[in-house]
């Protein structure tokens, strides 16, 4: 059963599952706990989602972040695409990594503010997310 669960939680429309049993662990509550919003003691079903977490934890490449069973396969129908995406904090960070110039001092470290160009509020999660998305479509 872990196994089935394991793939459930695999896939990408159900990432609200897998979200709530990596909680779980982190809180170190049962995962129906998280699931259903109420105290709930452990269950023979916490301990098939736990187990399924740490399958597919164990199953996907740590490199790729590709499940074995597909990354493994030999079906000719399953294909692999790259594809890229572009942190730009990330970016500010290796431009200064890559000029000699700047040296730091001991103990200074380089870190990343996000704002506004205008100094206006940053947009919320849920609406950066959104037109991210719209703009994906």
């Amino acid at each position: 059963m872990p196994d089935f669960l394991a793939d459930v939680l695999s896939r990408r429309h159900n990432t609200g599952y897998k979200l709530s049993v990596e909680t779980a662990r982190s809180w170190n509550v049962p995962p129906t706990q998280i699931i259903k919003g109420e105290p709930t003691e452990w269950s023979r079903h916490d301990s098939l989602l736990s187990m399924a977490l740490v399958m597919l934890e164990k199953e996907t490449c740590q490199n790729c972040g590709v499940v074995s069973w597909h990354g493994h396969s030999t079906n000719r129908e399953i294909v692999m695409e790259l594809d890229t995406t572009t942190c730009f904090g990330c970016m500010e960070l290796e431009k200064r990594q890559d000029d000699k110039a700047q040296k730091l001092g001991k103990g200074e470290k380089p870190f990343v503010l996000a704002r506004m160009w205008d100094n206006s509020e940053l947009p919320s999660r849920k609406i950066e997310l959104e037109r991210v998305n719209a703009k994906g479509k």
